[in-house]
């Protein structure tokens, strides 16, 4: 997931990616997403292993999932737009988006 944040922040930074590729936000987000579930599932697997945590049916590991990766993005809606808010580079046409994209 940080290798993604890398990549995305390389391609904003020197190629305005965001202004040259429509939506280009949207598939990153989608690719955080599943990373992000994806390393939850993991982590539940390995606290399931040490009888840490007992999740049994597999809807209700689906729900905690969707949990899980839902409080994660929108931790992370507010760390762009406090980004966007105060960094030395501005990306100011996208701020409204996703101040948007917090409340969706």
């Amino acid at each position: 997931m940080i290798v993604v944040y890398f990549v995305n922040l390389f391609l904003e930074v020197y190629f305005s990616i965001y202004d040259l590729v429509p939506n280009f936000d949207v598939l990153m987000h989608t690719i955080g997403g599943i990373i992000t579930a994806w390393s939850a599932c993991l982590f539940f697997r390995i606290f399931e292993k040490r009888k840490l945590v007992c999740i049994e049916p597999a809807w209700a590991l689906a729900f905690v999932l969707v949990l899980t990766t839902g409080a994660i993005g929108i931790f992370w809606e507010f760390y762009e737009w406090l980004y966007d808010l105060t960094a030395v580079y501005k990306n100011t046409s996208y701020m409204k988006f996703r101040l948007v994209n917090m409340v969706v």
